[in-house]
């Protein structure tokens, strides 16, 4: 290969690798936008088994917490996120619990008494991904990841949970949170409480009640939409309980929720280019998602 050439791959394929730094994992990142994945490409390591120490930023505020869960015979085995608030602990971190559901452990990040299903930040893990990755989970349980939708349904399956939708733009955080959440069915239907017009959450939280409600979960390998004439996983990127490819709450907002979505994809409310992060009814239009998180939580544990 000749200097030229060289140097011009080089510009394009830079790789940083980053070691050691606190509160992110070892990663490798890209200088310049990353290329297109492949179908089923992964650009970052999958999740760790368990973490020790971690550093994490909680709702916009920086928290430091020093995790020690044994893996001894003898140590206090928690059922949930809230049992080890509870214990003493703080809850800011990634945990091992034991749900019925997994009696050999389960490994979580809290949040509180909250276990995080989604945490979204900086872009660093790639969420186009396939039905299996969705299912099964993916990314680093200290920074970016998908917990995995068979998780998610095996812990709702018994009890009533309660969902909290947490995004960050430049004005500030929206929180939005339903009463009641479970998906379901080996398509991973999603399932919450209606909110009603003279609900706190009902501008906000209109889009997942009213677009995604009841439909199945959707990747561009498994399109379960109700958009005949496309599948919106593939042509918005990411994974959702999509409905149609361009959105729509009423008359107003047609803006398509998608929260995993390309996160650093400019952001464009006009036309029919409806890809990136997205949160129909939550934020002002032209402002971009800066960080996104849902968390559930077993309302009997509150």
């Amino acid at each position: 290969m000749n200097l030229p050439v060289a140097l011009r791959t080089l510009a394009t394929v830079v790789l940083v690798q980053l070691i050691g730094v606190e509160s992110h994992p070892s990663m490798t990142c890209y200088v310049i936008p990353p290329p297109e994945p492949l179908p089923g490409e992964h650009q970052t390591q999958a999740a760790a088994p368990e973490i020790r120490n971690s550093t994490e930023v909680s709702d916009g505020v920086e928290a430091t917490d020093e995790v020690e869960i044994s893996s001894t015979p003898s140590a206090p085995r928690y059922a949930d996120c809230s049992d080890i608030v509870d214990s003493g602990m703080s809850g800011l971190g990634v945990y091992t619990i034991y749900p019925p559901q997994y009696p050999n452990g389960l490994t979580v990040k809290c949040r509180g008494k909250w276990i995080v299903i989604q945490n979204r930040k900086s872009g660093w893990v790639n969420f186009t991904r396939s039905w299996a990755e969705y299912r099964d989970g993916f990314g680093d349980l200290t920074w970016e990841f998908w917990l995995g939708n068979e998780v998610v349904r095996q812990l709702t399956s018994e009890g009533t949970w309660r969902l909290q939708i947490i995004v960050e733009e430049a004005k500030g955080l929206k929180r939005i949170t339903w009463t009641q959440f479970k998906i379901t069915g080996d398509n991973y239907t999603l399932h919450v409480d209606p909110l009603q017009p003279g609900d706190h959450h009902y501008s906000k939280g209109k889009s997942l009640t009213d677009v995604s409600l009841g439909q199945p979960f959707s990747t561009y390998d498994r399109d379960n939409d109700a958009d005949g004439n496309a599948n919106c996983a593939a042509q918005l990127k990411g994974g959702w309980w999509f409905k149609t490819c361009t959105g729509g709450v009423g008359n107003v907002d047609l803006v398509p929720t998608n929260l995993n979505g390309e996160y650093s994809y400019p952001v464009n409310y006009t036309g029919q280019d409806y890809r990136g992060m997205r949160w129909a009814g939550a934020l002002e239009f032209g402002d971009q998602i800066l960080s996104a998180s849902l968390k559930i939580m077993e309302t009997m544990t509150v």
